[in-house]
């Protein structure tokens, strides 16, 4: 995976909000949510560099417990 990021297009937004939510767009706002949606994307990707993937996962339940208290 890496660095790579895949760019969303305004034709996918379409799409997708015709597909599967009903929902058509202009070309315009197509492109508006495209630019938005990669933006956001990008943040995220940015943010998960800063996340360690290999925690321990009895950190999670001994967490849990201790927030039961």
């Amino acid at each position: 995976m890496g660095d790579r990021q895949l760019k969303i297009d305004a034709k996918l937004i379409q799409e997708e909000a015709a597909q599967k939510h009903g929902i058509l767009l202009s070309e315009q706002r197509a492109a508006e949510l495209a630019q938005e949606v990669n933006r956001l994307n990008s943040a995220t990707a940015e943010a998960a560099k800063a996340i360690d993937l290999n925690d321990d996962p009895t950190v999670f339940t001994a967490t849990l417990r201790q927030l039961k208290r």
